[in-house]
Formats: C-alpha cells, structure tokens, sequence
C-alpha cells in the first residue's frame, strides 16, 4: 500500500475516532452528572470535547493531504 493511499486511511480512522470519542465524552458525562431529571448538554461543551475535535481536525487533513499533493 502506498502511502498516498495510507494517508487517507489514518484519516478516515481518526475522524471515526474522533466522532466515536465526542459521543462517549457527551453520553458518559451526561449519565453521571444528573441532578435533575431535565435535558442537559452538559458534556458536549469545547471544552470537554477538545481531544475529540482535534481528532476530527487532524483527520480532515490527512484526509485532504493527498488532494492537495496533487500537481495541477
């Protein structure tokens, strides 16, 4: 496998990861931080979702990298 098409692989599993991370972050946090029964957002704030989001970031590059490699 070359690493043209290696890039876009790691990318797709760290965006995944990042996705899957945020969920969990927003799901866990929010099962064992309730006072009240009422809708809370309380895990899906920036910053407890930063880790996840910089995953996605990252991904999105390396997902982009081989498009942009390209000559014109």
């Amino acid at each position: 496998m070359t690493s043209t098409a290696l890039l876009p692989l790691i990318g797709a599993l760290l965006v995944i990861a990042g996705l899957v991370y945020s969920a969990f972050q927003g799901i866990w946090v929010g099962r064992f931080n309730r006072e009240k029964r009422s809708f809370s957002l309380r895990g899906f704030g920036l910053k407890a979702n930063w880790p996840g989001l910089a995953l996605i970031a990252i991904g999105a590059i390396l997902l982009l990298a081989p498009i942009a490699s390209t000559p014109g």
